[in-house]
């Protein structure tokens, strides 16, 4: 476990992971802001900042200017899993049931909400 930014971080097991999907993440929100991360190794930073721009043909851009280093945009495949995580979140702010993930115009909310 990490203390203060040292440390190793805890691998989750699978069983840990769908405890934490069904039982742990309360919102469509909160499990789609997890599995962008989980899916695809990004930082909670560099999921906030994704933009409508970002999100097409099945694939995440992550911009050079979000990501740890500022070297190079990375494209990352939307797997299937993910795909439905994200379906539920946009089908929940449809609905109005959870809160605005990011109020900035073009983010990540104007694709899935």
């Amino acid at each position: 476990m990490k203390v203060r930014g040292n440390g190793q971080g805890k691998v989750l097991t699978a069983d840990e992971l769908r405890r934490l999907f069904t039982d742990g993440l309360n919102s469509p929100r909160d499990r789609a802001l997890f599995a962008i991360c989980l899916f695809t190794g990004c930082r909670v930073s560099e999921a906030l900042a994704l933009q409508t721009t970002d999100i097409k043909s099945g694939t995440l851009t992550f911009r050079k200017s979000t990501t740890k280093g500022k070297l190079k945009t990375r494209v990352v495949d939307i797997q299937p899993a993910l795909a439905a995580i994200l379906a539920e979140y946009q089908l929940a702010q449809a609905r109005g049931v959870v809160s605005i993930w990011s109020q900035g115009k073009g983010t990540l909310d104007s694709v899935y909400g």
